[in-house]
């Protein structure tokens, strides 16, 4: 017998509407370039979304593009492979980005479960920056 699927909650698809949001706003940030090789990437096959605290470990970071980079398949396959090596080379890269994530990362671990409404106003200002990049 078939397994019934379970329907997402209100707050699933909006937190999947801010990641999707997040990535594209990143994309547009960064452009078709790999922020640690300069690669440009010709297509979305080599331009990958990484995150420098896992969706796993801060739930709110993973939707804040402060917290993600683009990176060619060669570099991604580093990043996962050479977690502090890829942690230093952040550090490098960009300082002021690491200290913003540090310190809303020990913020967000106090707040709990994210809520509806915080999901929709992350939303609405993704869409906004996004806007703002793609103009």
């Amino acid at each position: 017998m078939a397994r019934k699927r379970r329907r997402k909650s209100a707050q699933t698809k909006m937190y999947e509407q801010c990641l999707d949001l997040c990535r594209d706003v990143v994309r547009a940030r960064d452009g078709w370039t790999c922020c640690k090789c300069g690669k440009q990437c010709k297509s979305n096959y080599d331009r990958h979304w990484s995150h420098i605290k896992g969706r796993g470990v801060d739930k709110r970071l993973a939707y804040d593009p402060e917290n993600s980079v683009i990176h060619c398949y060669q570099c991604h396959l580093w990043w996962h492979a050479d977690i502090p090596g890829a942690y230093l080379w952040f550090k490098g890269y960009a300082p002021h980005r690491l200290a913003y994530i540090d310190r809303w990362h020990r913020i967000n671990m106090a707040k709990g479960t994210i809520a509806l409404g915080e999901l929709e106003t992350a939303r609405d200002e993704l869409r906004a920056k996004l806007l703002e990049l793609v103009k």
